[in-house]
């Protein structure tokens, strides 16, 4: 395998990752927009203690997005160089993704409950989140189950 073969597999994980932590961006800014609204439009007092407990979560979302930011692709670097900088971003994109049920979904969980807790009406769109989440964290996880290292071994 070439050099630039090698190159272009790194800035092509680093995009990827790039565009996730995107979506991820987005994810939250759209749930602090509907929970924000959630805030001013229900009268129950749970549920709005949940909208704000949701949009704190999605705060911490967006934190923890920002704190799991990858390197740079190496300029001008050589085959190693390229070869390890791959296999550490897909071992750092493969943990963030074992780990993002617990702060991704983790960080929601106490509003959903107190949302649920709170209307019964809210709740059903609250679920369907929630549902919705899991299975594209789901499907992420297993389209992500890629060989770490194509190029062989680290030696």
């Amino acid at each position: 395998m070439r050099i630039e073969e090698v190159r272009w597999k790194a800035e092509e994980c680093a995009n990827e990752s790039r565009r996730s932590r995107t979506g991820g961006y987005l994810v939250a800014c759209v749930l602090i927009a509907l929970f924000s609204v959630g805030l001013f439009v229900t009268g129950a007092p749970r549920a709005k203690a949940g909208s704000a407990m949701i949009v704190a979560g999605a705060a911490f979302i967006v934190w923890c997005f920002r704190r799991s930011r990858s390197g740079e692709v190496p300029i001008d670097a050589g085959f190693n160089d390229y070869r390890h900088f791959y296999r550490a971003e897909r071992e750092h994109q493969g943990d963030l993704l074992r780990r993002v049920r617990y702060w991704y979904l983790g960080a929601v969980l106490p509003g959903i409950v107190l949302i649920l807790i709170g209307s019964t009406f809210y709740a059903y769109d609250v679920l369907m989140y929630l549902f919705l989440a899991a299975e594209l964290i789901r499907r992420a996880i297993e389209r992500r189950r890629v060989e770490i290292d194509p190029f062989g071994s680290a030696n």
